[in-house]
């Protein structure tokens, strides 16, 4: 047989690589390997070429062996970590790179490498991290600064994620691909900045016109902007770009359901189920309509129909949640419950591990009483520079009413609601942007730092909604009700609308809903810990309005679904307004007022009902623990048995 020089064979595969020519690579590497079967060098190169032509396992025996021939090359493992990121074996890619990562600490792609494998894991704090100390190295790899941005979204952390997006896109910041564009118009429009939104999706659309994902973005943020008609063009777009995949449509319906044109929406919508019969959105929409006209057993027959296929349903929770909304309709409580039990498991068990834990939320309500209980009330309000009138504030638990009662304050002529966006997110973020720990070092803040969060805070304001003079500004988002303390070290003059109702009924409705999972919303997927979380959270509002003295005014669900003109009258007189009879009408301002991204959108289009009161003793047993723990709260609130 004749021999090989193994250098011909080197230089005859890399001729081959230079042309294209993997099969031709392949086979003279196969010949280095022959003749040369102790030098890592033939292996760790073929290893590269199995890579790259897709053959992971070859690549993964090839690499494994120049390995075990040369154990301290940095290059073979960092190599053989990719090979395992490729094959979706995070945890073994893992091992290797934060092995190079302890002898080897400054190498930036291997840092970016390791944010990915956390990132698979759904590891995302200790992602973020390892992507900073990959930016901080020097790397310029615009993807390292996209994947973080992704997991700060992730974490709950959408400012940090828009602000390092905003780094590509300013002139010099570097070539911003279609991706990233996605992503942060994505972000805009999920924090409210709609018209920098529109400036991205307009950027990306102009460079990719064919991307679908694009169109299905631009479509959801004219929704989102309560203009149906650009949204359904846009969506059509998406469909047209990508006629296989039935999101168009979907969004299409979406938009037609929460303006009540049913009839348009199930007629897309069956079509969507024809071509796509595991969309998950689609088969739960087409449902809700079907229960919202009074079918609530052809709702479930349309759900049995898809579960019962035999395959895996990417999103069959949310089947799950409606086929609880439609066993309800029935009178069959004891089956909801039993499927919201179900729909809430299996919709926590789809997160990656470590993505969403209530415990921090747990921990950041607990650190915020620590501050509010050891705080001298005095020096901490006194540290507060006077303003003019600060804004309202309406705060409560989730679905306590809080929507129910921002549309009836919004009919008024004299009053400008912002509706669930991050200003005070946005403060919080800014306080921490200025050396200080939240909430820890709140007392600390200095009177430069406290005029920076005013002014971040009506800038921010201004991105969003324009308030005329002589207006009452109301920013509603019930969990800033935690963030009371912050609200007053900033605008001391705050003043707060608190949105209660029994705290029974507030826990099972949580538990009911199919939110987009963050830690906050993984609480609800247990009704025991929506209730420990309830409790906390007034208690830790009791301790705050006493020792600060806060200005609040009381709205009990009860009583604005009981009454509406005296609640109301009583509300809008805190806030020095009269009683105007538009706001008998808030259903029809509603409906004009555009997409309300909120579970209780058909509710509060129409007129207000009463049949949500008391609904936990519906559930007869499956209540009986959660209102045990929940008795402190009812009796604080001044809830009867």
């Amino acid at each position: 047989m004749k021999s090989v020089d193994p250098n011909v064979a080197f230089q005859s595969a890399e001729k081959a690589i230079a042309k294209g020519d993997w099969g031709g690579a392949r086979r003279a590497y196969g010949q280095v390997l022959k003749s040369m079967p102790r030098d890592w060098r033939g292996f760790y190169r073929a290893g590269l070429i199995e890579a790259r032509g897709g053959h992971y396992l070859q690549a993964e025996k090839a690499l494994g062996r120049a390995r075990a021939l040369a154990p301290d090359n940095p290059d073979i493992t960092a190599n053989l970590a990719q090979v395992y990121l490729l094959m979706d074996r995070p945890a073994l890619a893992l091992d290797l790179l934060q092995a190079i990562a302890e002898k080897t600490p400054n190498i930036s792609e291997i840092h970016h490498r390791i944010g990915l494998a956390c990132q698979e894991l759904g590891r995302f704090e200790e992602a973020e991290e390892a992507y900073r100390c990959a930016m901080e190295l020097g790397s310029s790899d615009p993807a390292v600064l996209n994947n973080r941005a992704v997991v700060l979204q992730n974490l709950g952390r959408s400012m940090e994620a828009i602000s390092l997006l905003e780094m590509l896109v300013q002139p010099g910041g570097g070539d911003a691909g279609t991706e990233m564009l996605n992503n942060l118009g994505n972000l805009y429009r999920v924090v409210g900045r709609f018209d920098d939104s529109a400036a991205i999706f307009t950027t990306a659309v102009s460079r990719a016109p064919t991307v679908s994902s694009l169109h299905r973005n631009l479509a959801l943020l004219n929704r989102d902007r309560g203009d149906i008609a650009r949204g359904i063009a846009a969506a059509r777009r998406a469909a047209i770009c990508a006629p296989n995949v039935m999101d168009g449509l979907v969004i299409i319906a979406e938009m037609l359901e929460h303006r009540a044109d049913l009839e348009d929406a199930t007629h897309l919508l069956r079509r969507a189920v024809i071509g796509a019969p595991m969309n998950a959105d689609a088969v739960t929409l087409l449902a809700r309509i079907q229960r919202r006209e009074g079918d609530a057993v052809g709702a479930l027959d349309v759900l049995e129909r898809a579960s019962s296929r035999g395959e895996a349903l990417p999103g069959e929770h949310k089947l799950l949640f409606e086929a609880a909304q439609a066993e309800q309709s029935l009178g069959r409580f004891s089956e909801a419950f039993e499927s919201l039990v179900e729909a809430n498991r299996r919709q926590l068990a789809a997160m990656p591990t470590g993505r969403v834990d209530p415990d921090r939320v747990f921990q950041q309500v607990r650190g915020l009483g620590r501050l509010v209980d050891t705080v001298d009330p005095e020096e901490f309000l006194a540290a507060s520079s006077e303003d003019a009138d600060g804004p309202v504030f309406l705060v409560g638990f989730p679905r306590s009413g809080t929507t129910l009662l921002d549309q009836v304050l919004d009919s008024h002529p004299e009053v400008v609601v912002l509706e669930e966006r991050p200003l005070v997110a946005g403060m919080i973020a800014r306080v921490k942007s200025n050396g200080y720990r939240y909430p820890e070092d709140l007392a600390r803040l200095d009177d430069a730092t406290v005029a920076t969060l005013r002014r971040g805070y009506l800038t921010d304001r201004g991105r969003y909604i324009n308030v005329p003079g002589g207006h009452v500004f109301v920013d509603k988002m019930p969990l800033n009700i935690v963030h009371a303390a912050l609200i007053r070290r900033v605008f001391p003059n705050a003043r707060f609308l608190l949105a209660l109702r029994d705290p029974r009924d507030v826990c099972l409705s949580c538990f009911m809903q199919s939110f987009e999972l963050n830690d906050w919303m993984a609480a609800f997927t247990d009704i025991k810990t929506t209730a420990e979380l309830f409790n906390v959270v007034f208690d830790l509002w009791r301790r705050t309005s006493e020792r600060l003295s806060l200005d609040y005014h009381t709205v009990r669900y009860e009583d604005l679904i009981k009454d509406l003109r005296a609640t109301a009258s009583a509300a809008i007189g805190y806030l020095g307004l009269d009683w105007v009879e538009d706001m008998a009408s808030f259903h029809e301002h509603a409906k004009r007022r555009g997409h309300l991204n909120t579970p209780s959108h058909a509710q509060v289009t129409q007129p207000v009902y009463s049949h949500a009161v008391q609904r936990w003793k519906r559930y007869g047993a499956a209540m009986d623990e959660p209102a045990r723990i929940l008795e402190p709260s009812r009796i604080a609130l001044g809830y009867g048995a």
